[in-house]
């Protein structure tokens, strides 16, 4: 099995490990340090050829990125559908940026509430970019977490994409 298909499995698997277990966004009682931002971006296959365009299911939205991890396509209708009920928009309407895996530096998953505290261990995760209207949204998710609009992020988002070797 070549490296790049070993990847994309063990993103699969890390998605469906992580959707089962979903809990409460605003549940976050294992808090202990205060740092919010994002360390590390790892592991992002292309769905799509540079510049060509797909839909990412047949009432979601339209992708336009080739930073699309498909693994990640639950997580992305999540996202959508939540855009679209919260902006009571049409969910065509929506773009997906970009949905890549990412590994976050502590439990506040890149979104840290000011004067909370967070547990200071890696966490496993993604962050989903949508734009509508010309202006963009990002989800985050991790651990036991399923995608929740952050609207005030952390640091700005440092480290690596990756391909897959």
């Amino acid at each position: 099995m070549r490296a790049s298909s070993m990847l994309r499995a063990a993103a699969v698997m890390f998605i469906g490990t992580l959707a089962a277990g979903c809990a409460d966004p605003a549940d976050d009682s294992s808090a202990t340090s205060a740092a919010g931002d994002i360390s590390t971006v790892a592991v992002s296959a292309p769905l799509t050829e540079a510049g060509t365009t797909m839909t990412t299911s047949a009432t979601t939205s339209e992708t336009t990125s080739s930073e699309i991890d498909p693994g990640l396509q639950p997580y992305i209708d999540i996202a959508v559908d939540d855009l679209a009920t919260r902006l009571a928009a049409d969910v065509g309407g929506i773009t997906v940026v970009s949905a890549t895996l990412v590994v976050w530096p502590d439990s506040a998953l890149g979104c840290p509430a000011p004067g909370q505290e967070y547990a200071t261990v890696a966490t496993d995760g993604a962050l989903i970019i949508l734009e509508l209207d010309g202006t963009e949204y990002r989800y985050h998710a991790g651990g036991s977490r399923a995608p929740f609009l952050c609207e005030k992020p952390g640091k700005s988002l440092t480290g690596t994409v990756s391909t897959g070797l």
